[in-house]
């Protein structure tokens, strides 16, 4: 990475080759207004997740995610298992990273990815479903 600069107080700006990242080091009060105008999401865990409440969070914005192997974020993401890459493995990371690229220059593909995750969301997160479980 090229540089940071602080854009916030928890909020950095990275950016290299044209391309920028955004990182958010603590809890902001509307992820969702975040989450729904980012492309991606990637939620590198390296240890368990036990339902991981921010991609659920980017599932309801719409969001397609690229994540890694650990805790309950393969079952919880499992209608993206081409997003998936092993922990601590940069270089499958870099990977993923590249193919979301490619699918985000077809705005046809994305598009298809975006409407996938919200899916997700809707069909096993939302609130529609506990209400029925609960009844």
């Amino acid at each position: 990475v090229n540089y940071r600069e602080k854009v916030e107080d928890s909020i950095f700006l990275l950016e290299k080759e044209n391309k920028k990242i955004i990182m958010i080091q603590k809890k902001i009060q509307n992820v969702f207004l975040l989450a729904k105008n980012a492309n991606f999401a990637v939620i590198p865990s390296l240890d368990s997740e036990v339902i991981c409440r921010v991609a659920v969070e980017f599932l309801q914005a719409g969001v397609p995610i690229l994540y890694s192997n650990v805790g309950a974020l393969p079952e919880v993401l499992r209608e993206l298992n081409e997003f998936k890459f092993s922990s601590q493995n940069e270089n499958e990371l870099i990977k993923k990273i590249q193919y979301a690229e490619n699918i985000y220059q077809d705005s046809e593909v994305y598009s298809s990815y975006r409407k996938k995750s919200f899916n997700l969301w809707k069909d096993f997160y939302s609130d529609s479903i506990y209400k029925d479980i609960l009844s």
